[in-house]
């Protein structure tokens, strides 16, 4: 489904029907090219005709709600890559991955901050798209929907913002956890859904 796209009189609309107020071209270029939206395809010149991903009215309108609450669009494309890059795991194990890469990546910054706003607008992207194209079908997004609406998703970004899972791995197929580590946030890396094997 995300691979296809729309034209900018489409993502107008969508905009409008999310109750995004309507914004110009400008103000999408400007987004896109700060990375806090997809960038467009288009072809032509002066009178290029855009086109978007399906995800941009979503992304759009769910980034402009977190600058609406005060935040930044370095902030909302800093956590919008964030929660891209859970969004696309497949289960616990691309997790670490993820929490290993932002920990070496944040050498020493605190990116504690970032995780409001990573849980905020990945629930907001994906409820603007079930407003736009209706629920997800494959069992596994179901799933997925309600891990990230649940509470142990709050706690995983959590646990990776602040580094909790330094130092876990996956042996064997089974999670091996440091000592004295919480157990909220390692339930929450156990529950995240996993896909099925292909």
């Amino acid at each position: 489904m995300m691979d296809q796209f729309i034209t900018e009189e489409q993502l107008f609309e969508q905009i409008k029907r999310l109750g995004g107020r309507q914004f110009s071209r400008l103000t999408l270029a400007d987004w896109a090219r700060r990375g806090a939206i997809p960038k467009p395809t288009g072809v032509g010149g002066r009178g290029m005709r855009r086109q978007y991903q399906l995800s941009t009215a979503a992304e759009f309108v769910a980034g402009m709600e977190l600058l609406m609450a005060g935040a930044s669009k370095a902030y909302i494309r800093a956590a919008r890559e964030i929660a891209l890059a859970i969004e696309r795991c497949q289960g616990p194990a691309d997790i670490l991955v993820i929490a290993r890469g932002l920990s070496q990546e944040a050498k020493g910054q605190n990116i504690e901050p970032f995780g409001s706003g990573i849980v905020a607008w990945l629930r907001l992207k994906r409820k603007y798209l079930q407003d736009l194209y209706g629920k997800t079908e494959p069992e596994f997004e179901k799933r997925r929907d309600e891990y990230f609406n649940s509470p142990d998703f709050a706690r995983l970004v959590f646990g990776v913002v602040n580094k909790f899972y330094d130092g876990y791995r996956f042996e064997g197929g089974r999670l091996i956890a440091p000592e004295k580590k919480s157990v909220a946030e390692a339930e929450a890396l156990k529950n995240f859904p996993k896909a099925k094997a292909a």
